[in-house]
């Protein structure tokens, strides 16, 4: 939603997990719905999978530009896939984020101090701890069936996107 509303990018390409992967298939999801509401078609031709890690990020730009060259924006299953599209974005001389903005996922240490910081969107990681301690404890010991939980996401906005961080923005 923030590359649409924020940026008016509209051609947003997406960067999946593994197949057959629950955190995956859960955030490709959203992107779908996402550009659904926001009035956008869905074109298979500008997603491509990898394997959470750096290299499979890379690879998967580098097979997205060669589909389409006129991408405005990368939205990765997870940060290291974002920080390889990153990467090869650079090798391919684009410049982050005027050529192409960039989204991860998760929020990880090295998003942060990346040339230019990613944006991402990050998960509660304490509070998923402590429910999944409470779901176990309500299984094993209350003999309670499992369920499903959902915790809010939060958005992080760094450069990659091509917005300041909230930081520097204060500081003017």
């Amino acid at each position: 939603r923030h590359l649409i509303h924020t940026h008016d990018l509209r051609k947003i390409a997406f960067i999946k997990g593994p197949e057959n992967n629950s955190e995956s298939d859960l955030r490709f999801e959203a992107y779908r719905e996402i550009l659904e509401e926001s009035g956008i078609p869905f074109d298979p031709s500008l997603v491509e999978t990898g394997n959470f890690r750096v290299g499979s990020g890379s690879k998967a730009l580098e097979k997205i530009l060669k589909r389409c060259s006129d991408v405005e924006a990368i939205v990765a299953a997870n940060d290291y896939m974002a920080l390889g599209a990153f990467r090869k974005a650079l090798e391919q001389n684009l410049m982050i984020p005027r050529d192409l903005a960039i989204l991860g996922f998760d929020d990880i240490d090295e998003a942060k101090y990346s040339y230019v910081p990613l944006t991402t969107i990050r998960q509660p990681v304490y509070q998923q701890a402590e429910a999944a301690v409470e779901l176990l404890w309500d299984i094993v010991v209350n003999n309670k069936q499992g369920q499903d939980i959902v915790l809010p996401t939060e958005l992080i906005v760094r450069r990659t996107c091509g917005c300041f961080s909230e930081t520097i923005i204060k500081a003017r």
